[in-house]
């Protein structure tokens, strides 16, 4: 067999030919890996997420890799707008006098001031399209802003508004930046370093609000919060509050931190605490520290409070404060086309029971005495326990409170009881006469069936199965 190069002529030599550059893929192609790498979408969670951020990064990266690319990079990269000095603000508006029409690509704004120059923030809104989808503000002073940006925001209107340690010298400066954005959605982060002296009260402020969040430090904030800044809303409204928790907190997490305390036998004496649990002289409303009593008081008249739109229908849809993993959930439903007429109240309680949350029954016996007089029907009370307090003892006040005078209208109490599997409560049909008799008796506690694996009633291990399965062909054999 001859070899390949047989044929060719010994004196001529084979030249590789190689391109002087690397062949390159159409722009078009290109430009479609950048719409890949580009954010999917800029929501709030996704503008800040690392994802986002990433995403962000790789644009850039692009933008220098080659300038065919930097179009189709800002096309996606203007799409949040962020403002963190007086560079920034010069940026982008040198950007949008070359191209104008960019203008309308801004869905997401953010806007952070870390300097002591407050002036350039007020410039910020003039070069903002009329609808956006985010405005997130973080650290700013709206006490400074100009009245030609206040009369701009007017003009805006934004689904997502975000306030993240802004400072204020009245609370109407916020509620007035509530109203003007149109905003349907709002999240405030409080910033614990900064409480100003005289925030004054805002009553009445109408908005078109859907669901607030607000975060806090401790208990007093939220107080204040309820006792002196009222929002009217259009349509129902969904309230909620989160406390990070502050262990100088008289109530750290919903547990009860008092001077009024007995060291019980039933818990671990080798770690002594500061407890008031139900075992001991159940406590009473009058027992939690002054901000905590001024919290529900304002959470009593905040849930009864009105619509702008008819003084017969309720504001709130939902109404939550929320500490840890422990919880207080007002609901109520709203009929109707025009949301004009007012179902139940609802009461939720979700909470853990373990060495750290050791007294949250107490606390929750408290609330609910205050919430009492609310009309409300139903009462859902999940809860993590662990095994050693799954016992009728720890919940006797809070049995004794859910059969106050004032919750004789109620119909239903749901319980969702979560525990390992060293339960001295094996089958979920027993929680309710065992932990609840006095409500258990009154026919209010009702569970279809019982779904815990452990449950040697209802659903028998494999062993016993087994075992009773012996049983049944060694009875046949002996009638055979």
């Amino acid at each position: 067999m001859q070899p390949i190069s047989a044929g060719i002529s010994a004196h001529v030599e084979l030249e590789i030919v190689t391109p002087t550059s690397p062949l390159r893929l159409p722009l078009e192609i290109c430009e479609r890996i950048i719409d890949f790498l580009a954010p999917a979408s800029t929501t709030p969670q996704l503008t800040e997420s690392l994802q986002a951020i990433i995403c962000r990064n790789d644009l850039y990266s692009c933008m220098r890799a080659c300038p065919a690319w930097i179009p189709r990079c800002q096309f996606h990269l203007m799409e949040v707008a962020r403002f963190v000095s007086r560079y920034s603000l010069i940026h982008y508006a040198r950007q949008l006098r070359r191209s104008p029409e960019s203008r309308q690509r801004i869905k997401s704004v953010v806007i952070s001031q870390d300097e002591d120059d407050h002036s350039w923030v007020s410039a910020v809104p003039l070069l903002l399209p009329l609808k956006l989808d985010n405005l997130t503000l973080e650290a700013v002073d709206l006490s400074a802003l100009h009245p030609m940006a206040l009369q701009r925001l007017h003009l805006l209107q934004v689904s997502f508004l975000m306030l993240k340690s802004v400072h204020y010298s009245y609370y109407y400066e916020v509620a007035r930046l509530v109203k003007f954005t149109s905003a349907r959605r709002a999240i405030w982060v409080l910033d614990h370093t900064y409480i100003p002296d005289s925030p004054g009260v805002v009553r009445g402020v109408r908005t078109s609000l859907r669901d607030a969040e607000v975060y806090a430090t401790w208990m007093k904030q939220v107080a204040n919060l309820l006792r002196n800044f009222i929002l009217f809303s259009s349509s129902p409204m969904s309230l909620k509050f989160f406390v990070s928790g502050n262990e100088d907190d008289n109530v750290y997490g919903f547990n009860f931190i008092t001077d009024k305390f007995t060291q019980s036998q039933t818990f671990d004496s080798s770690t002594p605490r500061r407890v008031l649990g139900p075992i001991f002289p159940r406590p009473a409303f009058s027992d939690l520290p002054k901000d905590h009593r001024s919290l529900w008081n304002h959470v009593f008249r905040t849930w009864q409070m009105n619509c702008c739109r008819d003084v017969s229908n309720g504001l709130l849809e939902s109404m939550a404060i929320t500490v840890e993993r422990n919880a207080f959930r007002l609901t109520r439903k709203f009929e109707g086309e025009n949301y004009d007429q007012i179902g139940p109240s609802t009461l939720e309680i979700i909470g853990s029971i373990d060495n750290v949350h050791l007294d949250f029954v107490a606390y929750a016996n408290c609330v609910i005495r205050r919430l009492s007089a609310l009309e409300i029907q139903e009462v859902i009370i999940p809860l993590m326990i662990t095994p050693r307090y799954l016992t009728p003892n720890v919940f006797e006040c809070l049995d004794d409170a859910l059969n106050h005078p004032n919750f004789a209208g109620l119909v239903r109490v749901t319980l969702i009881i979560r525990t390992r599997l060293d339960s001295p409560i094996q089958c979920e049909l027993d929680f309710g006469p065992e932990l609840f008799p006095r409500t258990y008796a009154r026919g209010l506690i009702f569970v279809a069936r019982c779904e815990r694996p452990e449950c040697q009633i209802h659903s028998p291990s494999s062993d016993s199965a087994k075992g009773s399965d012996i049983k049944n062909e060694e009875a046949a054999i002996d009638l055979v």
